[in-house]
């Protein structure tokens, strides 16, 4: 914990500290959203490290795997062509957007597909730990290969 951090938490009221602080140290998350963060910091860390290995201008490795995830979320067909239903399902599942139609979800994936290295990170934190795997197999074996 960095010197400043500590300093601000001696100023706060022993009362705060004892009722509103501690007691949260005391509940561990639940060993599947712990599972499902794990897979979310490896998938985008293994990916990140090796687009930038194939791709060594930090702009271009950060497009590159931004485009491929749409690839593989579009079920590999262009988004020109319009969103595949899987895309759809899976921007479906955030909490504000069960409701929605789909003209509307297809906003949001418009909305977040401009915002790179942002989107990146959305659509790892999106996914289940399985379509994570998938994603992995998928950049792999249909993006290209490192020698």
């Amino acid at each position: 914990m960095s010197y400043f951090l500590w300093s601000q938490l001696q100023k706060l009221p022993d009362d705060i500290i004892r009722e509103c602080i501690i007691p949260y140290t005391y509940q561990p998350q639940s060993p599947l959203l712990c599972a499902d963060i794990r897979s979310f910091y490896n998938t985008y860390h293994n990916m990140c490290e090796i687009y930038s290995l194939a791709y060594p201008l930090h702009n271009e490795s950060k497009e590159s795997l931004s485009n491929d995830i749409v690839r593989f979320l579009n079920d590999d067909f262009a988004t020109m062509y319009g969103y595949r239903k899987f895309y759809i399902n899976v921007y479906r599942r955030h909490f504000m957007n069960r409701d929605k139609d789909i003209d509307t979800i297809i906003g949001c994936i418009q909305k977040t597909e401009t915002k790179i290295p942002n989107d990146i990170q959305i659509h790892i934190g999106i996914l289940t730990p399985q379509e994570r795997l998938k994603l992995e197999d998928f950049l792999m074996d249909n993006t290209f290969s490192i020698d």
